[in-house]
């Protein structure tokens, strides 16, 4: 496929918190923003083993 003529952006963010908290930060975010698309998610675990930490990289395309 082609590139898009549509102007876009690399937005990285980073979460931390319990699977559950990660699920509603994210249901919130995306649910807010449609606009985003998800191009990476990464899980790790965090030392203390009671949290996540994510990293999630998507792409912003701007709104028409």
């Amino acid at each position: 496929g082609g590139a898009s003529a549509q102007p876009s952006v690399q937005i990285q963010l980073g979460f931390r918190g319990t699977y559950r908290a990660l699920q509603t930060a994210f249901l919130e975010l995306e649910t807010r923003m449609p606009h985003l698309q998800l191009d990476s998610l990464k899980f790790t675990v965090h030392p203390n083993r009671q949290v996540l930490n994510a990293e999630v990289n998507y792409t912003a395309w701007q709104k028409e």
